[in-house]
């Protein structure tokens, strides 16, 4: 007859291990609720502050000119206007063009 031991099988483990996966996931909680609810306003602030890209314009340098005066190469000034649709209130978004904001035709749209 065999003598079947279960000294290898330790409850003590199985409980601190227990109490261990539930102080990580409390502390994962605790940390979302402070994320979502005590801090969620200011890391919107600082998304919707992120989302919107400011490129500077460089200044137009002028005309290149060679001995005799002749124009070799001027600068044209170029416009580009991008709407995200996002930023565009909903009550508008039907009736929202382009030639809305600015005096020039539109040329050409992309999705």
């Amino acid at each position: 007859m065999r003598h079947t031991s279960r000294e290898f099988v330790r409850p003590n483990r199985f409980v601190a291990l227990g109490i261990a996966v539930v102080l990580v996931f409390t502390g994962l909680t605790v940390r979302l609720w402070d994320l979502q609810v005590v801090n969620g306003g200011h890391y919107r602030d600082l998304a919707e502050q992120n989302r919107v890209l400011r490129l500077p314009v460089e200044a137009e340098r002028g005309t290149i000119v060679d001995r005799n005066g002749k124009v070799l190469a001027r600068n044209l000034p170029g416009f580009a206007v991008t709407v995200i649709p996002v930023d565009v209130p909903r009550a508008s978004r039907a009736t929202f063009t382009t030639r809305s904001m600015c005096s020039a035709p539109a040329t050409r749209t992309s999705p």
